[in-house]
């Protein structure tokens, strides 16, 4: 064949192989950006459907809030004295109660009793930052309000919210809440009405937009309350999209895509939500009042924008790819018909080995006296990715790594001295060279024959790399199930106990119960006896060791999220500084400190610390009874690496309890005896579990205790 002929068989087969390629690689272009595009835009729609429910259920929630409170309101027992007594001592008791509940909300612009005839009984405005009462003006009759009309209707336990009062043009949006206030003989006294300021939420609802996404908050009749930047205020949605409102005014549609935009809606309904909290021994309360509606926009250009960044890497690695086919083609042509041209060579010497060679599952390499090449199979070309034409003639070092190649002659002349059927590399690291320069392990069976010129080898040559990384990864998968097991079930064990003591807010009762019992001693205090102050100081110490275990419940849960950043920690200088601090805290105690010098470990500084706060302080707190109280903290070398320990010559503890030393809430001894709320150990073997350590105890009741722990 001629060079020029050479040259049109190249071109030609490298247009047959290009064109395919290309064909292909275009179709799966095409596949991968429409996809990809319908992902982007279905994840927006998502963002946009979580954007209007995270808006309904803060909306939610404010409802459900105020209208437990209106309830709590028109139920308190100081309101019901107040009826039943009606003189001037109960009636301040009653305003000295709603300075405090307004003070613990700091939310409602306005508290206001009023009777069946329209009389103002008390008030409480929030001004200057901070609830004041406003005399009663009883000779003003507010029969023409249009919440007291509403309110003076319903039926006992009933409410009746307004619509929000400021809409976009307003600065002061406020929405109003009412109930009849009902003596304990069945007879209406008149309503409680309490004032929302809704500023605050609209801010939280106003967050949730983004820089693509608007959130629109809307009345029945379809005029903002929350809309978009510079809308007019005699503009609405209704007016500005006139064929869209229809739609989500009858809540038939949740989304719409139109070319005005995309729009996603979710209507909150304030019958809906009743209050959480009724009169004892009622049901729910019915609530009448408006509804509005939660719309995320997203406008037309947002699409494309969403998509453009794609479009662009798309076109961009289409052509690379384009033109890495043709380079493929191109070096693919050539390679094929020089190979042609090779094999029309080797077939007229090779041709009574072909069928065996071929058919051979190994690679099959056949070597002359001198260490050179004169034979191979298709299964060499496979293994080493070379040609035949480029190994035919060639040393056969060329197939071995630089390192084995020194003193291969030498094993050559030992085995055609003595050459017999043997088998190398199955246990041990032989390894072959690809053309590429990539190693790989093999196992080679060497045979005795005869070239045409001396007598040579016929290397049986086996992959096995594909065997020894399928038992490798068998080994890593085994290893790893097992410590994704561990991890799990502690994991599992942990995330239990947490959501099971924090499910419910528990803060709000709390400070509840604080503000009043706070109002109570301060009104009221000189007037109670010692057992009744007692009372009201252990009802205070109580919701203050409530709000203690929140917080330490807070911190074990922080340990599993925080992020972490390792660093070597002088863990003897950070030991040192908590002891001080403790002894600060009770100078009055004397316990010795003993710590190694120069304990040093790879870890979080700041999760350090809260694991140390919490093994030493237990060590403070349970030797206190020790007559010479004393506390160390050292280190012990075994075999697996070093392990740290705390110690200290307290109570101590049965071991036989020691199951349940690391669960939440389990304490071993009594909060009398020694206050806590049983989080720290739970804390500090969650940072060791972050750190992949362990941590154990060993004590004796009467003898102390020894808490030991591991860094990975």
């Amino acid at each position: 064949m001629s060079q020029k002929q050479a040259h049109v068989a190249i071109i030609w087969r490298a247009a047959l192989i290009f064109v395919p390629l290309a064909v292909l690689a275009l179709a799966l272009t095409y596949l991968f950006y429409s996809s990809q595009a319908a992902a982007i835009r279905a994840g927006a729609e998502a963002v946009e459907r979580r954007m209007v429910e995270t808006a309904r259920q803060r909306l939610a929630q404010t409802l459900i809030n105020t209208l437990s409170d209106t309830i709590y309101l028109a139920n308190q027992d100081a309101l019901s004295t107040w009826l039943d007594q009606g003189d001037p001592a109960s009636l301040r008791h009653l305003q000295n109660e709603h300075l405090a509940f307004a003070r613990s909300r700091a939310i409602y612009d306005q508290l206001r009793l009023v009777d069946t005839a329209g009389r103002e009984i008390l008030r409480v405005d929030w001004k200057d930052g901070a609830p004041g009462t406003v005399p009663a003006d009883p000779s003003a009759a507010l029969l023409d309000d249009p919440v007291l009309r509403q309110a003076l209707d319903l039926a006992p336990g009933q409410l009746v919210v307004t619509e929000f009062s400021g809409a976009i043009q307003q600065q002061a949006p406020a929405i109003c809440f009412a109930t009849p206030i009902v003596s304990p003989t069945g007879q209406k006294r008149g309503i409680v009405i309490l004032k929302f300021r809704a500023q605050h939420l609209f801010d939280r609802l106003k967050s949730l937009a983004t820089h693509d996404v608007q959130l629109w908050l809307l009345d029945e009749g379809g005029n903002w309350l929350i809309g978009p930047p510079g809308a007019a205020t005699e503009e609405s949605f209704a007016t500005s999209y006139p064929t869209i409102w229809p739609q989500i005014a009858a809540g038939t549609a949740a989304g719409l895509h139109t070319p005005q935009g995309r729009f996603s809606a979710a209507r909150i309904t304030v019958e809906d939500y009743p209050p959480l909290s009724a009169p004892q021994g009622a049901g729910a309360a019915p609530v009448s009042g408006p509804s509005w509606i939660a719309i995320a926009y997203a406008p037309p250009a947002t699409a494309w924008t969403q998509t453009a960044e794609l479009r662009r890497y798309v076109t961009i690695a289409l052509g690379a790819l384009l033109l890495l086919l043709a380079a493929l083609a191109i070096r693919l042509a050539h390679h094929q018909v020089q190979r042609q041209a090779s094999e029309r060579q080797i077939r007229l010497s090779e041709a009574r080995f072909r069928d065996l060679l071929e058919s051979a599952p190994d690679g099959i390499v056949v070597v002359d006296g001198a260490g050179r090449i004169v034979l191979v199979n298709t299964q060499v070309e496979r293994l080493f990715g070379y040609p035949r034409y480029e190994l035919i003639g060639q040393a056969f070092d060329k197939l071995l790594p630089e390192p084995l190649r020194a003193g291969h002659a030498a094993c050559r002349a030992a085995y055609l001295a003595a050459p017999l059927t043997r088998q190398n590399g199955a246990n041990e690291d032989l390894r072959g060279v690809r053309k590429d320069g990539g190693e790989f392990p093999i196992s080679i069976s060497l045979n005795p024959t005869m070239t045409d010129s001396s007598l040579g080898v016929v290397c049986g040559i086996r992959d096995v790399s594909v065997q020894r990384e399928t038992d490798r990864k068998i080994q890593e998968l085994n290893r790893r199930l097992r410590l994704d097991n561990a991890e799990l079930e502690g994991l599992n064990r942990e995330l239990e106990a947490f959501s099971y003591s924090v499910s419910h807010d528990l803060r709000a009762p709390l400070r509840a119960i604080a503000g009043f019992s706070r109002a109570l001693q301060e009104d009221v205090g000189d007037k109670l006896d010692p057992d009744a102050r007692a009372h009201l100081e252990r009802v205070r110490h109580a919701a203050q060791r409530m709000e203690t275990l929140i917080d330490d419940l807070l911190q074990l849960a922080s340990v599993s999220r925080t992020e972490m950043s390792r660093s070597t920690v002088d863990l003897s200088r950070l030991a040192g500084e908590i002891l001080a601090d403790l002894a600060a805290s009770e100078p009055q105690r004397v316990a010795a400190a003993e710590i190694a010098p120069g304990l040093r470990v790879s870890a979080d500084p700041r999760l350090l610390r809260i694991l140390l706060e919490n093994l030493l302080g237990n060590a403070w707190k349970f030797s206190r009874r020790s007559e010479s109280a004393a506390i160390s903290v050292g280190q012990e070398m075994t075999a697996s690496g070093p392990v740290f320990f705390v110690r200290d010559n307290g109570v101590g503890f049965d071991m036989a309890d020691a199951a349940d030393l690391f669960r939440p809430f389990q304490r071993l001894h009594g909060a009398q005896q020694f206050p806590g709320t049983g989080i720290g150990l739970a804390t500090a073997q969650r940072v060791i579990r972050r750190h992949g350590g362990s941590i154990w105890a060993r004590s004796r009741p009467g003898e102390g205790a020894t808490f030991y722990f591991t860094m990975q």
